[in-house]
């Protein structure tokens, strides 16, 4: 049998130092979404705060041919990853191009990388592109980067480039985007000169090399066999178990089992006598105080063969939480009846997420002065990143014993907090449903609650679902929570969700009072950017200005329609009177019909590329916050290049945000002989900026005033 060489534990320097690359074409297309390279680049530069040690990215499974001078690796395993390297290499060295050397580093310190797509000739032409943008010895303009990128023809590469071009432009100083002092909780990847540097030197691969001759076929069969490994929140609820006493091993793991099932109600997930006592006649409020009153609650009547699946008199033990014992299975099974509501949902965070949030709200809300929080001033040393889940969850626990609390007190607290705020989430927090054909829609935000429908008797008492408010507090709230939600779309560093539990926590859910406590958070949140620095910056202005500035658009409608109070009536006006006619028109007509989508991207409405025949606009005209808007990506790659017109054409007005709504109304007032452009004039998009900015100014100063008149 043929020895395989050893495998190399390499930097990335060493990875692509004079080294060529081939993408077979049996392997799939580049495929990585905008929440995995956040990912890659919020982990490299998180493992930057650890001075001295290596960071290891992953595996690389190689087919090395041809002689010691000129080898080919065929990538056989880890070409997502290595495309992406490549990718950031390609942009990183065009940006440095853009903004000079930064910190010390230039272009010659990076790497050129050498891969290519066998079968695939787009994918290769958009490397070489961006790569040949990084080469150009006589600098490179913002805008013709920006163009290179707009230009390229696959997707996937197209996103991924515009992802790290935008993190790298604030990382590296040419548009600084935050005055706030944690840009990274407010949505937006950053990524610096140290980052980069770090990158080259302390971060890892280990690179595999196959034996000659190996049967690849076989080796995928094997490799895709795999088992699979204990998550991180198991191994937290083990630790967390072990500190209690036998007897309350059972009720901790009737909390946690029930809590982690996001995507149904919380109480689908106990039997109907423990709905009763758990959360009392109507089961939608929560009947104890502390972790003794839930216990009590969990354990009554389980000796008379209550059928309270794991809250039985014999206690699950550590082995069983890990195993996954048949007995909880078989007990789950009967928490439902077929009279139940069990419909699904999509939520908007993963469990081990909701238990950093937990443990936040509970470092926060416990603390004898509870700190007055903004926007941008979090001083908790708790994050809202499940990556390092249990180093987090164990230097909480060394906090609170030095207030007193013991670990079993501590896992107490937590699993009776970790029960509270799921039902509050439940009933609160919105949540995406299927729409009425049947067919799943991650858009379709809802806000309902579970209860009890019927009197006992026969087959009537069951668990069915109403809305948590009146139609238009649902309104309200619902369109506040969904702005934040496409803004923060990562399941980590969601704190907006942070701050709605904290809320919830002290608070409850009086809806006019969440929807006020939900705009002061938009204001505190708009109050960090410096309008002046961020809103011209073309596809790196923040997509929160974009989505803050349609709720307040059709707010101003609702309010004004329905007339919900005299001086939410007036600021409404204000902010009305600030529109043309064209976009009061507009707005009228677009305000009734939206909603928040995921509209990740950001749009020229006037290309930076133009058609043949039409003016060029200076970037600085081109980038301006009146000629932008944001779209989903894949409208955007259809139509980054199209007129404005062509653009109002292709796609329904009624289907886009409600800026680009009032965009299109102005393109289309004007009678003029081009058909491509119409009204968009440089000063129509102009004026239009403006106006929309001072919409932005109005309303946080409005949300200022009203929160210092309550205080």
């Amino acid at each position: 049998m043929t020895a395989s060489p050893a495998p190399e534990v390499l930097t990335i320097v060493e990875i692509f130092d004079g080294e060529r690359y081939v993408v077979p074409l049996y392997q799939r297309a580049y495929a990585w979404t905008e929440a995995e390279i956040d990912t890659l680049l919020a982990d490299v530069r998180l493992s930057r705060l650890t001075p001295d040690t290596d960071y290891y990215i992953g595996s690389l499974v190689v087919d090395t041919g041809g002689d010691a001078d000129d080898r080919i690796h065929e990538v056989v395993d880890g070409q997502q990853r290595l495309t992406t390297l490549t990718i950031l290499f390609a942009v990183a060295r065009a940006a440095l191009r853009e903004v000079g050397p930064s910190a010390g580093m230039s272009v010659s310190d990076l790497p050129v990388p050498r891969l290519r797509f066998e079968g695939r000739p787009q994918a290769e032409e958009d490397l070489r592109a961006l790569l040949a943008a990084g080469d150009d010895g006589v600098g490179l303009a913002r805008s013709r980067l920006t163009d290179v990128i707009e230009g390229l023809s696959v997707a996937g590469i197209r996103s991924a480039a515009t992802r790290m071009h935008a993190a790298l432009v604030r990382g590296l100083g040419a548009n600084p985007k935050e005055k706030g002092p944690n840009p990274e909780e407010q949505g937006e990847v950053v990524f610096e000169t140290e980052d980069l540097r770090h990158l080259l030197t302390r971060v890892r691969l280990l690179r595999t090399a196959l034996p000659p001759r190996t049967d690849l076929n076989h080796y995928f069969e094997i490799m895709n066999t795999r088992g699979e490994q204990l998550a991180k929140h198991e191994v937290l609820k083990a630790q967390l178990m072990a500190e209690l006493p036998r007897e309350e091993h059972s009720t901790f793991a009737r909390v946690w089992d029930a809590s982690a099932v996001l995507d149904r109600h919380l109480q689908l997930q106990f039997t109907t006598r423990e709905r009763d006592r758990l959360f009392g006649r109507d089961w939608c409020e929560l009947q104890c105080e502390d972790f003794a009153g839930l216990h009590t609650l969990l354990t009554h009547g389980t000796e008379e063969g209550d059928g309270g699946g794991t809250g039985g008199s014999r206690a699950r033990t550590l082995a069983d939480v890990l195993a996954g014992d048949v007995r909880a299975e078989s007990a789950a099974v009967q928490t439902s009846t077929d009279e139940d509501d069990d419909g699904t949902y999509g939520s908007i965070i993963d469990f081990p997420n909701f238990l950093l949030h937990v443990l936040k709200v509970m470092s926060v809300n416990d603390q004898d002065e509870r700190p007055r929080q903004r926007w941008g001033e979090d001083t908790d040393p708790v994050r809202l990143d499940d990556k390092d889940l249990l180093r987090q969850f164990a230097e909480a626990r060394k906090r609170a014993e030095c207030g007193g609390c013991d670990a079993a007190e501590f896992s107490r607290r937590f699993a009776f907090r970790l029960l509270k705020l799921r039902l509050l989430f439940d009933t609160y927090v919105i949540r995406t449903r299927a729409t009425l054909a049947g067919t799943p829609d991650e858009e379709n935000w809802v806000l309902e609650q579970a209860y009890r429908q019927g009197n006992g008797r026969g087959r009537t008492r069951r668990l069915s679902t109403r809305a948590s408010f009146a139609r238009d507090d649902a309104d309200r709230v619902r369109a506040l929570q969904a702005m934040f939600q496409v803004t923060d779309t990562r399941r980590t560093f969601k704190y907006f969700l942070f701050r709605i539990l904290r809320w919830l926590d002290e608070q409850g859910g009086d809806p006019e009072e969440m929807s006020d406590m939900l705009e002061s958070l938009g204001a505190e949140r708009l109050s960090q950017y410096d309008f002046d620095a961020v809103a011209h910056a073309g596809t790196s202005v923040p997509n929160f200005l974009f989505n803050v500035l349609d709720y307040i658009l059709w707010s101003a409608h609702l309010e004004s329609a329905i007339q919900w109070s005299a001086h939410r009536k007036s600021a409404a006006d204000r902010i009305l009177n600030l529109l043309a006619q064209e976009e009061r028109t507009a707005l009228d007509q677009g305000a009734p019909k939206f909603r928040f989508r995921y509209r990740t991207s950001v749009e020229h409405f006037y290309p930076v590329q133009p058609s043949p025949g039409h003016e060029r606009l200076p970037i600085e005209q081109a980038d301006h916050f009146g000629n932008l808007c944001v779209m989903t990506r894949t409208e955007n790659s259809r139509r980054n290049n199209l007129m404005p017109l062509p653009k109002v054409g292709q796609f329904t007005a009624e289907d886009q945000s409600l800026k680009f709504s009032l965009m299109a109304a102005l393109a289309k007032a004007s009678k003029t002989l081009d058909v491509e452009v119409g009204g968009w004039t440089r000063k129509r998009m102009h004026d239009h900026g403006e106006r929309m900015l001072n919409v932005l100014r109005t309303w946080e100063k409005e949300i200022e005033r009203r929160r210092t008149d309550r205080s």
